[in-house]
């Protein structure tokens, strides 16, 4: 039993992940080397290696679904009023089931894979494996590896697919008509048949999208630049999508944070030309010999600085009597210290090289992966540096934020390109009232007043439904 189950995993693994490691081996990377690392059997290797043509085939129809994945959660984003896991289960099925009129091979680390996705695009909590067993059996989707030649379900085959290109600019691949296995799906129940009709659809019902409704269900407004599948919405403006999906889409970064948050050391069109010029089919190595010299390292368009109000001992320190409380308040003081930063002034006229979106005057980060600073968590910063009497970062903060409104209309999620086609809860006005409680500074309100009454009319307008 044990051992049934060990190969069980690796025959769970997802088709990025094979295909990245056979990418490894045409590179030269030692077999027995990766077999190690990744503590893969040298038989599930060959087997991989045997059906390399079929897995990069795979790979290439899954890039299609991931264009007809950003259709779907384009209509459930217009068509819902809450995103709840519901919309997950919901998507998930509609995406089941045009991934499996393309006969791709699915099995439940892929499903779970997508349904992640999803949970990361509507902003809610990640789902587990265990999750999309309860779904697989709340939709009566049985038996894993059904031959694909068999006859489908009646449902099946009024499936259209979504009308999107399955080529990519990334890498050429030959394709394959190789015989692939796929589930299998029992009789649906009158919700799933709903379902049914919104995967046939879903092209009909996304001419009804205006512009208005994306950014009120804050999505990225250009839907056909989507390509390949990854968790961020980045602006192509910045980084052409061909490189970005090559990039991330090659997990040759742990994070996908990492590369979106790179300077650019070349203008758009520069990169465009340097990535059209690599050795095709596409290499790890020919990717990140390109990213190291096309990319500076994240983190270089700030300097790290200590906010000029910073106080070793503040006040409120004096106010707390027991000795352990008040050395771990020392303590947390300290924080502020290694959490402040400012933008460098080049990335203000460096024109699109930056994800980073200027802001003039010095803040405070939540520190490790997320060097920018996010709305309504600036909230809660504020509250302690208020706490430690840090009126003027505070200050700084709050003209940082009015900057963006003049600028962008409304505060983003995040100072960051990829974060300028959503928000967060509009606490802007409650920061300006616990600034004007400590300091008084009726004057700040005075001067910044027309901005902040931009604020609240953008926020009646965008929660405004006919």
């Amino acid at each position: 039993m044990a051992h049934r189950n060990k190969r069980n995993s690796y025959n769970f693994k997802t088709l990025d992940f094979k295909k990245s490691i056979l990418l490894e081996l045409e590179n030269g990377t030692p077999a027995c080397v990766l077999s190690q690392r990744e503590k893969i059997p040298g038989s599930t290797l060959s087997t991989w290696l045997k059906n390399k043509e079929k897995i990069f085939a795979d790979c290439a129809k899954m890039d299609g679904c991931a264009i007809a994945r950003n259709k779907i959660k384009l209509y459930l984003m217009k068509k819902k009023k809450a995103l709840t896991r519901e919309t997950i289960d919901e998507a998930l099925y509609i995406w089941f089931k045009q991934a499996r009129s393309k006969h791709l091979p699915l099995n439940g680390s892929i499903l779970c894979s997508i349904a992640n996705q999803f949970a990361d695009d509507f902003q809610l909590d990640r789902i587990s494996q265990s999750w999309v067993e309860t779904w697989k059996a709340r939709h009566r989707i049985s038996k894993l590896n059904t031959n694909t030649n068999s006859n489908s379900t009646s449902s099946n085959q009024r499936i259209s697919e979504l009308e999107v290109d399955t080529h990519t600019d990334c890498i050429n691949i030959s394709k394959s008509d190789t015989q692939t296995d796929t589930d299998s799906i029992d009789n649906h129940t009158d919700t799933e048949s709903v379902f049914d009709w919104e995967a046939e659809n879903l092209d009909y019902v996304l001419e009804d999208c205006s512009e208005s409704d994306i950014r009120t269900y804050n999505i990225d407004i250009d839907t056909e630049k989507l390509g390949l599948s990854h968790r961020m919405s980045f602006r192509y403006d910045i980084i052409p999508p061909k490189v970005l999906d090559a990039v991330q889409m090659s997990h040759i970064f742990p994070d996908s944070k990492t590369f979106v948050d790179k300077p650019l050391r070349a203008t758009t069109d520069e990169l465009s030309q340097a990535f059209n010029a690599l050795p095709q089919p596409l290499s790890t190595k020919h990717l990140k010999e390109f990213v190291e010299k096309y990319f500076d390292e994240e983190g270089n368009d700030l300097e790290s600085i200590v906010p000029t109000d910073f106080n070793e001992s503040p006040k409120f320190l004096e106010t707390i009597e027991d000795n352990r409380l008040k050395k771990f308040a020392f303590s947390l003081n300290q924080k502020w210290k290694n959490l402040g930063m400012k933008i460098k002034p080049g990335v203000q006229w460096s024109g699109k090289k930056n994800s980073l979106l200027y802001m003039p005057h010095p803040f405070i980060v939540p520190g490790g992966r997320f060097r920018e600073i996010y709305y309504w968590d600036s909230f809660w910063v504020m509250k302690g540096l208020l706490v430690c009497d840090m009126t003027e970062t505070v200050k700084g903060m709050l003209g940082n934020m009015l900057f963006m409104v003049d600028k962008y209309g409304f505060i983003p999620n995040g100072n960051r390109e990829y974060y300028k086609n959503r928000s967060q809860p509009p606490l802007l006005i409650p920061m300006v009232h616990i600034y004007l409680e400590k300091t008084g500074d009726i004057d700040f309100l005075r001067k910044n007043f027309k901005l902040l009454e931009k604020v609240c009319y953008s926020i009646l307008v965008s929660n405004t439904r006919e």
